[in-house]
């Protein structure tokens, strides 16, 4: 990892950082002459660039039981990482690096450059910056949730204090190289972050590709509900929705457009918490052609359910509902997630019928009009399975399905075997095998002493 962060801390304070911002979305960038970020401006545009911050993974997409390629559909894909993903191969990574390592790590450390910075000024300059320092805190922490759902092993609450996590990165310093720690300091680290965020953070935010109070709420509630702790889960979610809890009613959309939710940059699409999108793989270019929605996913939608129509074009054969409203897959916050989250803690912690009354907010501004049936306990005979289920039928393609896998598959009721066939050769993912955790890349490995998994 030195490598890398030596290669940033050369770009890092000329061309990277102050070149990244996107015209028209963000406020205007300090001068190209300045060589280290002192000033709020300087710092902002850090956290501003967005090919840098907002980037979510992607490869991940592939391997989830929502896509059914054929043969040469999968040959026409660029990447060989892409096929192998796919296919489930135990060594996914086609070289020694992988770009998804990569982007975590370099967000940890532009996150702890800005931290960094601010630490160094006195109390009175501090005053000015609780934004931008909550704003590093929450990216740090994302960064650190994208790395632990790729890279390590399920949380499991009884084996995450012995499990392997990832080294904790504090500190902008290139020259320290900590250990693994283990899962549980890296989820209570993630947590930590965000908790000081949210008291740090505004209300709302100018942008959607910068955080606020109710995203890192969202985020501290999707950590939570991966470690099972369903109580601050349900908790996190409740003060997000409070603070901002809008839903698209799906009536309202054009159903037969190629496009029918709104562009997210700068303030569009009105359920969106936080603006990030996946990294970009050949197959998000294909999915209105050769790209294929598993038929498995798409008969899951009734024929009231508007989600059939808006995600999905006429055939079911391919998704066109990506709330970033570009190429590049949804991979942020938004609000149905968190009804979702705030649903299901409700159920596990025995309120079942209030979490109902939360699914049926959602499902009512997704259903046509009149028709949708509200959820009582006398009409559902398995929650959990139920709220699932919606799990799967509203977060489609947005980077949730498989870190549910990793979680769900814990559970014996619940556990998903995955199979499809790859030129003729049947291919096997049973819940809990080890290929849900991701090898660390060789050349870390080989260059920090770092244990692979």
């Amino acid at each position: 990892m030195k490598k890398i962060f030596d290669f940033f801390v050369v770009l890092v304070f000329g061309l990277v950082v102050f070149s990244g911002c996107k015209k028209g979305y963000l406020d205007e960038k300090p001068s190209k002459s300045l060589t280290v970020p002192v000033s709020a401006a300087d710092l902002q545009a850090l956290l501003d660039n967005l090919d840098v911050m907002n980037p979510a993974p992607g490869l991940q997409q592939l391997a989830t039981d929502d896509f059914l390629l054929t043969d040469a559909a999968l040959a026409s894909l660029t990447s060989p990482d892409e096929r192998n993903a796919y296919s489930w191969k135990k060594e996914v990574f086609s070289s020694q690096s992988n770009s998804e390592w990569r982007n975590g790590w370099q967000q940890v450390f532009y996150a702890n450059i800005v931290l960094d910075a601010i630490s160094a000024k006195t109390d009175g300059e501090k005053a000015g910056l609780n934004t931008i320092k909550g704003a590093a805190l929450f990216f740090r922490a994302m960064a650190y949730y994208h790395l632990s759902q790729m890279f390590t092993r399920p949380f499991v609450p009884a084996s995450a204090g012995t499990d392997l996590g990832l080294p904790i990165r504090a500190s902008s310093d290139v020259n320290l190289n900590p250990a693994r720690s283990s899962l549980a300091e890296t989820f209570a680290f993630m947590r930590s972050d965000l908790d000081l965020a949210v008291e740090l953070l505004p209300e709302r935010s100018d942008y959607k590709s910068r955080p606020n109070k109710a995203a890192a709420l969202a985020l501290l509630a999707r950590i939570s509900l991966v470690m099972q702790d369903y109580e601050r889960a349900y908790g996190y979610a409740d003060r997000s929705l409070k603070l901002y809890g809008t839903l698209i009613n799906y009536n309202t959309l054009n159903s037969a457009a190629a496009r029918p939710f709104p562009a997210v940059l700068p303030r569009g699409n009105d359920e969106v918490l936080f603006y990030a999108a996946q990294t970009s793989y050949s197959f998000m270019s294909f999915m209105s052609t050769t790209v294929t929605v598993n038929p498995e996913l798409y008969n899951l939608y009734g024929a009231n359910d508007l989600r059939r129509t808006v995600f999905f074009n006429a055939t079911g054969r391919n998704f066109k509902g990506n709330y970033n409203n570009v190429s590049r897959l949804f991979g942020g916050m938004a609000t149905d997630e968190v009804y979702l989250i705030r649903a299901e803690c409700q159920i596990r912690l025995g309120k079942v019928q209030q979490g109902l009354d939360d699914l049926n907010v959602l499902l009512l501004n997704r259903y046509r009009t009149g028709t949708f049936v509200p959820y009582t306990t006398s009409s559902v005979s398995d929650p959990v399975r139920l709220i699932l289920d919606e799990r799967r039928r509203e977060l489609p393609f947005r980077g949730q399905r498989m870190n549910d896998l990793r979680r769900i598959n814990q559970e014996s009721n619940y556990k998903v075997n995955l199979s499809r066939r790859v030129g003729g050769v049947l291919y096997e993912l049973p819940a809990g095998d080890a290929r849900y955790v991701y090898p660390i890349p060789q050349e870390e490995v080989t260059r920090s002493g770092m244990e692979q998994n």
